[in-house]
């Protein structure tokens, strides 16, 4: 019971904005923590919330064919610049 209490006070809503290389804002990019299986999707401007702790990896998803990695290293990071053309 005290762990669950504990990840329940470490895991926080993380807000970030997605933008490619060129600083335009990516939508409809599938973000999912690995640890938790939560998902969530970036709007029209790139913006995504989930909750997450630090440290959490997620899983971007482009498209079908591509997938990134980031490690949350901050919950006060907001940026996320993805390389599209990889």
């Amino acid at each position: 019971m005290k762990t669950k209490f504990a990840f329940q006070q470490d895991t926080t809503k993380f807000t970030a904005t997605l933008f490619d290389e060129n600083q335009v804002p990516l939508r409809g990019v599938t973000v999912k923590v690995k640890r938790t299986g939560s998902t969530s999707v970036s709007n029209r401007d790139g913006i995504f919330s989930i909750s997450a702790q630090k440290d959490d990896l997620l899983l971007l998803s482009l498209n079908a064919k591509k997938f990134f990695e980031y490690k949350v290293l901050s919950l006060t990071e907001n940026t996320i610049v993805v390389n599209s053309k990889m």
